[in-house]
């Protein structure tokens, strides 16, 4: 789906349950025009194309197979938006390339070193992406619990442990609590994926 201003489709003869909500309702439009403007900006940022379409393909996916009313939409857009605003914020979210991207070894599992090279640092940035979201969703009265489930998921393809996980959801009511800025918040983790090669190594830390 192309996503140049709109996540809806008004003039469709026939259209879901969601087009036709968001269609009939202004507050509604607003939100969509707000949300494409953050997918926009996102996608313009991200390098991996496929990976960011994927994505949000996904969170489109949910919304039509889950939202019956206006309330949910807009949960929906209030929930989402940030995080796109926030990927877009953190920069490349998933298309920082690595220095020695080109340099071809194989893993155990038969994969290219460089692919998994690339898997790592951009699941990473992902991480960062949406640690750098938090203050965003703050302001944005987007509850904590929501603010950290965005973080924990992004989290998950590494697998941390309990203690691991704890740090995080420390670290994340901190920056929730406090006053600080994406951008401020962005540069204290500005380094945090440059050790990255492959998921086999332990998920990224709190700081």
């Amino acid at each position: 789906m192309v996503m140049a201003q709109t996540s809806v489709d008004c003039g469709a003869r026939s259209t879901p349950v969601v087009d036709r909500l968001v269609c009939n309702s202004p507050s509604l439009l607003a939100l969509d025009a707000k949300f494409g403007r953050a997918y926009a900006a996102a996608r313009d940022a991200n390098a991996d194309k496929k990976a960011f379409l994927a994505r949000a393909q996904a969170d489109l996916a949910w919304r039509q197979q889950n939202c019956r009313d206006s309330a949910c939409i807009e949960e929906w857009f209030n929930n989402v938006t940030p995080q796109y605003s926030a990927l877009a914020a953190s920069g490349r979210a998933y298309g920082v390339q690595p220095v020695e991207s080109k340099r071809a070894t194989t893993t155990r599992d038969g994969q290219n070193g460089s692919q998994q090279f690339n898997l790592a640092i951009g699941q990473c940035a992902v991480v960062r992406g949406m640690v750098s979201g938090v203050p965003t969703w703050r302001d944005n009265g987007v509850p904590m619990e929501r603010a950290w489930f965005n973080v924990a998921s992004a989290l998950s393809p590494f697998a941390p442990n309990a203690a691991l996980m704890q740090q995080w959801e420390h670290a994340v009511a901190q920056i929730y609590s406090s006053s600080l800025s994406p951008a401020e918040v962005g540069a204290r983790y500005e380094s945090m994926c440059d050790q990255y090669q492959s998921l086999d190594i332990p998920a990224p830390r709190p700081r």
